[in-house]
């Protein structure tokens, strides 16, 4: 067979020089969906700064007795405001740079002059959802309604007695009801945490399922009394650690926790647990994308510049709630990429 081969070669050598398909690119690309723009409500300003009013929530349900007193006079009562909250865009940017040779003498395969333009715009999306749920929702610092989960409790723990996650999300669902008085809008959650969820042995034996019959979204929702598409597993969201390359380089944004939250957009009785606060730019996406030309570059280029002003702000803890290693990231099933 190499013979053959070889001598086929042979006889078309000179016949064909060896060019690029045009129909086929290899190409990983970023992730379809950012979860920041779902799990935060966004909230468009005009200022790089501002305020927000706030009713004392200690007060709001105070129970009074209402008796009316031998003076026949009633009591008073008014509710009480807090001090404001303020919010301080924080400026993200990034620029790809579009030389006019390059953009002329690329092979049309890399449509490099769109690719370049995604790129950075991509990037620029990766940035904001590692602020919004790394740098913020996973920490402890500003999520102060929040669990470490015990190794026996942990879901990837499947001979432990005290491991239930149907119970645990019970538990944690009615915590945030009972705080916020608000119903749950999102319960997020990584792939891989989701999977052993579905196959602990206390969710299997809980849901009567068969081996014909999975643990779904929508069942786990009916048990928990959620609204349908309240459960978003995060299958897609990984970025790659800076400074590593290769297998054990990549990372999940959401890791090894569960995240429970209210939501809802700007009103005048929101309690939600915040908000993204930004200026230009839209609600599922806060970014702007600007072209500019550079004449530094010999026969010239553009600059493709985007930029998000934007601060993903925790207003109300107690309306959250952050279930920290709900599994153990350290177990070798999950290769590394529920680490921080």
């Amino acid at each position: 067979m190499s013979t053959l081969f070889q001598t086929t070669r042979g006889a078309a050598r000179g016949l064909h020089v060896d060019k690029l398909l045009t129909y086929l690119l290899k190409d990983r690309g970023s992730p379809n969906t950012f979860a920041h723009s779902v799990l935060w409500s966004g909230v468009p300003v005009e200022k790089l700064s501002d305020l927000i009013a706030r009713i004392d929530n200690d007060t709001s349900i105070t129970m009074h007795e209402a008796d009316i007193g031998d003076d026949g006079l009633l009591d008073r009562v008014s509710f009480n405001v807090r001090s404001p909250l303020s919010y301080n865009l924080q400026a993200f940017g990034l620029e790809a740079l579009i030389p006019n040779v390059t953009k002329d003498t690329a092979d049309e395969i890399f449509d490099f002059a769109a690719r370049q333009g995604q790129y950075v715009y991509d990037r620029l999306r990766l940035r904001l959802e590692y602020a919004a749920i790394n740098q913020t929702l996973r920490n402890a610092a500003l999520m102060t309604f929040n669990t470490t989960v015990p190794a026996a409790q942990q879901w990837s723990n499947r001979t432990s007695p005290d491991a239930n996650p149907l119970d645990d999300l019970l538990t944690w669902t009615r915590f945030v009801r009972e705080e916020s008085n608000r119903p749950i809008h999102k319960i997020y959650l990584t792939s891989p945490v989701w999977q052993e969820l579905q196959q602990h042995p206390t969710t299997i034996g809980r849901m009567d399922v068969t081996t014909f019959r999975a643990v779904t979204p929508k069942l786990v929702e009916e048990f928990l009394h959620v609204e349908p598409g309240t459960i978003y597993i995060d299958e897609y969201g990984i970025y790659k650690a800076p400074g590593l390359s290769g297998l054990g380089s990549k990372r999940y944004f959401g890791g090894p926790d569960v995240l429970i939250l209210t939501g809802g957009g700007p009103s005048r009785s929101d309690n939600s647990f915040g908000h993204m606060y930004f200026m230009g730019g839209s609600d599922s996406e806060p970014i702007v994308s600007l072209r500019y030309p550079e004449f530094r570059t010999p026969r010239f280029a553009e600059v493709v510049q985007v930029s998000a002003f934007v601060h993903f702000l925790v207003e109300e803890p107690t309306a959250a709630f952050v279930a920290f290693n709900a599994v153990n990231p350290a177990l070798a099933r999950f290769r590394g990429m529920l680490s921080s």
